[in-house]
């Protein structure tokens, strides 16, 4: 078998493993569960469930791999699929999209907590006038009853 035909096989099972559900959960969600009941067609049709499709999927996949391993050594790597990059580096524009909006909402955040702390100080500032003017007026009235209850 050629390298070039080696690596075909190699990037179809993996195409073949996505497109199936990408991983065990995926099987078992797309095929069943071996686990489950299912009617006599589907166990026809699906075999053993998911968990036997992903083994077998899987072990076949290795077995290119362990080919591809022992023909052309350790030194080459295995082909790159592409495809398993593709949605990652999409993905990632999309954080860094997102971190960059996050960040700008960050630090207005941050302005309005210091315009707030500033507000805060003010108002604690007037709280703590009109406590003195509350303290002032009582002392004024009790002044004033004092006077009043001399008079009379």
């Amino acid at each position: 078998m050629s390298k070039e035909k080696l690596a075909s096989l190699i990037k179809e099972q993996k195409e073949w493993i996505r497109a199936c559900g990408g991983d065990l959960e995926g099987y078992i969600a797309r095929y069943g569960s071996s686990d489950q009941r299912v009617s006599a067609a589907a166990r026809t049709y699906y075999g053993a469930g998911g968990e036997r499709i992903f083994e077998a999927d899987t072990e076949a996949l290795e077995k290119y791999q362990r080919e591809w391993t022992r023909r052309f050594g350790t030194r080459t790597p295995l082909p790159e699929d592409k495809s398993e990059v593709e949605p990652l580096n999409s993905a990632l524009n999309i954080l860094q999209r997102r971190l960059v909006e996050v960040g700008a909402i960050r630090d207005k955040i941050r302005d309005d907590m210091d315009d707030i702390e500033e507000l805060f100080a003010s108002v604690d500032d007037a709280y703590d006038s009109l406590e003195d003017a509350c303290e002032s007026v009582k002392r004024m009235i009790e002044t004033v009853g004092d006077s009043l209850s001399r008079v009379v």
